[in-house]
């Protein structure tokens, strides 16, 4: 006989959260530059903005902000990997791998999009620290981290506090990233404000864009807060 089970769905929720930022352009620097200056505000201003979203995203605490997301190194249903008590602990290739094999156990090595996020302290490690002491091999070997590809980003906290370790513990994150979701409403908006600044003669020039992060699984990210 062929047993049938109803499909059971829930809710992620995304709200419009505003993420705004603003730069200043001096009349001299308008009277000396060219109209390529402005590309330039441009784009940093929309750098802020990617770089508020992927904080966002990693380090965002609606407790202590209720206009922030939670993000991943806050989020509920996360696995948690500990690196060592009290105090953090060096990253090994057992941790390492335990990271991999918590986000397996969540069915979610098929999601797509897998891979680490790390900070520069912790690529460092891996690139220097020996998967045992007899074969040669490091956690880092060909440009993947445990056989898994890696990307960089020093938005990965290496402040966190464990015990009486002081704000120097760092952060990791391996997942599978198609995961996460970002909601946008509408895009990103520019606008020009001669009138702020008018008695030096600059103009300001503000960024704003609505948006949201949240993860569809979270038990499809391992995070760590620990690492020495």
């Amino acid at each position: 006989d062929l047993n049938v089970g109803d499909s059971t769905f829930d809710q992620v929720t995304l709200q419009p959260r505003d993420l705004t930022t603003t730069s200043l352009m001096s009349r001299r620097l308008l009277i000396q530059s060219d109209p390529s200056i402005e590309a330039l505000v441009r784009a940093d201003l929309a750098q802020q903005i990617a770089l508020g979203i992927d904080s966002a995203a990693l380090t965002g605490n609606n407790t202590t902000d209720a206009n922030q997301p939670d993000g991943l190194f806050n989020m509920s249903g996360t696995n948690a990997i500990s690196c060592g008590t009290p105090n953090g602990g060096a990253l090994t290739y057992e941790l390492a791998v335990s990271f991999i094999t918590s986000v397996m156990q969540s069915n979610a090595m098929d999601l797509g999009g897998l891979g680490w996020l790390i900070n520069a302290n912790v690529w460092q490690r891996a690139m220097t620290i020996s998967r045992d002491s007899g074969s040669g091999r490091f956690l880092m070997e060909d440009g993947l981290l445990v056989g898994q590809p890696w990307a960089h980003s020093e938005q990965i906290p290496s402040n966190f506090t464990e015990g009486s370790s002081g704000a120097v513990l760092n952060g990791a994150i391996f997942g599978a990233w198609s995961q996460l979701l970002l909601g946008e409403w509408g895009v990103l908006e520019l606008q020009t404000d001669p009138y702020t600044a008018v008695a030096s003669g600059a103009v300001r020039v503000n960024a704003f864009m609505t948006c949201d992060v949240a993860a569809r699984h979270a038990s499809a990210f391992s995070q760590s807060q620990d690492i020495t």
